[in-house]
C-alpha cells in the first residue's frame, strides 16, 4: 500500500475533534487488536440509539458499521464527517441501535508497524476475527470503503469468507463503496494512457494492487448477495469515469438478485468529497436506513 499517512497523522488525538462531533461521543481503543505477527491496531467506536420507541418484542436490531479509509487519511478527522450521518441515524423509526467501528491499519494514527497490502491482509483477518466479538443473533454488518478502503474492505471480507470461524460468523448485509476502482494497475492505466508514457509499464513493479475484480470473483463464489451503493465523485480528480462504470459493473455481481446496485454520482464532488457533500451525505444515510 501507498505510504500515504498524513504528516502529524500519528499524533491526531480524538479530543481534538469530538466537539465536531455533533454529540456522537467516540471512544479510542489504542493498540487493541493484535495481528498474526504481533502488530497492534487501534481503532475508534461510537454507539448510537435510534430515538424510536423498542419494538413490541423488547429487541432492538444490532447493525455494526466497519468503515474502511483511504490512503492519504487519518481516523480521528474522518470522525466529524461519520458522526454527521450517525447524528441523522438516531431519527429512526424502527428500533436499531448502531455500532461503528473505524479501525486504522498498521503504520497509520497510533497502530504499529509500516503499511503493506502484506501486511493490511493481515490486519484485515485480525480485524475481521475481532468483529465477531460484536456478533450476536441477528446482527448485521455494513462494510464502508472509501478510495483504496474499498479493496482492503472486499479482500478482508472475500477471505474471512474462506477462512474457518472460531465463533458465529459475522453477516454482511450491505456495502458502501465510496469513489471505488478496479486496482492500482487500472487506475494508472486510465490515468495515463499514453503509451509513451512509463507509468502504464510499472503495474509489474507495483507492491500493492487491490484488485476488487478478483476479491469480488471470490466473493461471488459463495453466493453472497449484498446491497450495495456506489459513490462516484463528479469531479473526481483520481478515478475516471470508464474505471468507475467498470468497477460499478464488477461489484453488481455480489448485489442482491432482487435489488440492483445503485449508482450515484456526486455532483460537484472531488475525489475525497463524496460523504461530505450533502448528496453523498443524505445517500449513505438513506442507505443505510434502507438496508
Amino acid at each position: 500500500m501507498p505510504t500515504g499517512v498524513p504528516f502529524g497523522a500519528k499524533r491526531e488525538m480524538i479530543e481534538a475533534y469530538q466537539e465536531s462531533c455533533m454529540g456522537i461521543n467516540w471512544r479510542g481503543k489504542f493498540r487493541d487488536i493484535k495481528t498474526e505477527d504481533g502488530r497492534l491496531l487501534s481503532y475508534a467506536e461510537a454507539t448510537v440509539f435510534s430515538r424510536a420507541p423498542v419494538a413490541p418484542t423488547g429487541i432492538r436490531r444490532n447493525v455494526v458499521i466497519v468503515y474502511f479509509q483511504g490512503n492519504a487519511s487519518s481516523t480521528p478527522p474522518r470522525l466529524p464527517l461519520i458522526s454527521a450521518i450517525l447524528s441523522s441515524l438516531k431519527t429512526q423509526r424502527s428500533s436499531i441501535t448502531y455500532t461503528v467501528i473505524v479501525p486504522s491499519y498498521r503504520g497509520y494514527w497510533t497502530s504499529t508497524g509500516s503499511p503493506s497490502q502484506a501486511g493490511i491482509e493481515k490486519d484485515m483477518k485480525a480485524i475481521f476475527r475481532h468483529l465477531e466479538s460484536y456478533n450476536t443473533l441477528g446482527t448485521e454488518f455494513i462494510l464502508w470503503g472509501q478510495s483504496i478502503g474499498c479493496g482492503i474492505a472486499l479482500k478482508g471480507w472475500a477471505n474471512y469468507l474462506q477462512a474457518p470461524k472460531r465463533r458465529i460468523p459475522i453477516h454482511v448485509k450491505g456495502l458502501i463503496m465510496e469513489t471505488p476502482f478496479v486496482s492500482v494497475d487500472s487506475m494508472l492505466l486510465a490515468l495515463y494512457p499514453q503509451r509513451w508514457l512509463p507509468y502504464r509499464y510499472l503495474s509489474p513493479f507495483l507492491r500493492n494492487h487491490w484488485d476488487v475484480r478478483g476479491a469480488v470473483k471470490e466473493i461471488a463464489e459463495r453466493d453472497v448477495g449484498v446491497d450495495i451503493v456506489a459513490l462516484r465523485a463528479g469531479r473526481d480528480e483520481l478515478v475516471t469515469e470508464e474505471e468507475a462504470v467498470e468497477v460499478e459493473g464488477i461489484l453488481g455481481q455480489i448485489s442482491r438478485r432482487d435489488r440492483h446496485i445503485r449508482r450515484v454520482v456526486v455532483t460537484g464532488a472531488l475525489h475525497v468529497e463524496c460523504a461530505a457533500k450533502p448528496q453523498g451525505r443524505n445517500e449513505i444515510i438513506n442507505f443505510l436506513k434502507d438496508c
